[in-house]
């Protein structure tokens, strides 16, 4: 994915669908979960070849 869709990805109401498609906040929850557990997450993306995307939670 290009650098500006990755800076926002995690942006509520951010969507590169199309209009009536999608409604942009899926992302949004996620991060909103992994840091209510103290978990983490780390994107990594080239664009033409693809996205990492790597979930971190700690051990209790």
């Amino acid at each position: 994915m290009p650098p500006e869709v990755k800076q926002r990805m995690f942006d509520a109401f951010y969507t590169t669908k199309p209009v009536g498609t999608g409604t942009g906040i899926g992302m949004s929850i996620v991060l909103q979960i992994l840091q209510q557990q103290n978990a983490s997450i780390e994107v990594q993306s080239e664009v033409g070849k693809g996205t990492n995307v790597q979930i971190t939670f700690n051990a209790v």
